[in-house]
């Protein structure tokens, strides 16, 4: 059984939950993340984590509870007694967009396409510079056959981050669906061609 750490550092519970959760101690990874959420409050690394860990395990109602629970808690960049605030902060920006899109998760697991839908273009709204969101709401639009509008966010996806492979991917898996296999050659070359990095 772990001890606690020393109430510092959250990233260490979660580097820690992360190992429980690769050995198949998802209960014991949840505890760990709940440590670090109450190291700090306003880190919601912790809390994404736990939220993901739901949503791959179908706890859906779980996982509801704790993205209200993040939407509710302010960020350590809106605490009252910090002395010095940053301007619009792209972490936190990254953070809320995070969660909008565990939010659009949520309701995909329960094929609620038009709550998924706006979850995910709410966490465009809010950090337009992420592809995460885009290759979600695109996946999302895949599903439903909605090929164009899929099409329209894997190109976003590659426009925003030249060097990343998960749009140009998702535009070939695209393109093969469709039967159109240059495009998806085509797409897949460019993936081999870019950095290994996984979307953000």
């Amino acid at each position: 059984h772990h001890q606690r750490l020393a109430p510092i550092q959250p990233r260490g519970y979660i580097s820690l939950g992360d190992l429980s959760l690769r050995r198949g101690q998802i209960e014991q990874a949840l505890e760990l993340y709940a440590q670090g959420m109450a190291v700090d409050q306003g880190q919601q690394d912790a809390r994404l984590a736990q939220i993901q860990v739901y949503l791959r395990l179908g706890r859906l109602e779980e996982a509801a509870e704790a993205i209200a629970l993040a939407f509710e808690t302010p960020s350590s960049d809106e605490l009252p007694f910090q002395a010095e605030h940053t301007a619009p902060d792209q972490a936190l920006e990254s953070e809320t967009a995070s969660l909008w899109v565990a939010l659009g998760d949520l309701f995909r697991l329960q094929a609620d396409w038009p709550s998924a839908e706006a979850a995910y273009q709410q966490a465009i709204h809010t950090a337009p510079g992420l592809p995460a969101p885009y290759l979600s709401l695109g996946e999302a639009y895949q599903v439903q056959g909605k090929y164009a509008e899929a099409r329209a966010q894997y190109v976003q996806i590659i426009a925003l981050t030249p060097g990343n492979a998960e749009g140009s991917i998702a535009l070939g898996e695209l393109s093969a669906i469709q039967g159109d296999y240059a495009a998806a050659e085509q797409a897949f070359l460019l993936a081999a061609a870019a950095s290994p990095g996984e979307v953000q």
